[in-house]
């Protein structure tokens, strides 16, 4: 068994190791867009409408808004 160098190790730590490895910050990017994907789903007008009659609406509303606009 051999060592593991600097660069390599930052690939287990989740440091950049190197230019082709993600960085911390497409890593902050991608969870970013999935964040305000979903609050804009649930901030529309058909998970807002079902909501009003259950959670269970919101969040089928969310999913209808999704991929019937996007």
């Amino acid at each position: 068994m051999r060592t593991l160098s600097t660069s390599e190790s930052a690939y287990v730590t989740g440091g950049s190791g190197g230019a082709e490895a993600p960085t911390n910050a497409d890593a902050d990017r991608a969870i970013g867009k999935a964040v305000g994907k979903a609050w804009h789903s649930l901030n529309s007008t058909p998970a807002r409408v079902l909501g009003a009659i259950s959670p269970t609406g919101l969040v089928m509303g969310a999913i209808w808004h999704y991929v019937s606009q996007h």
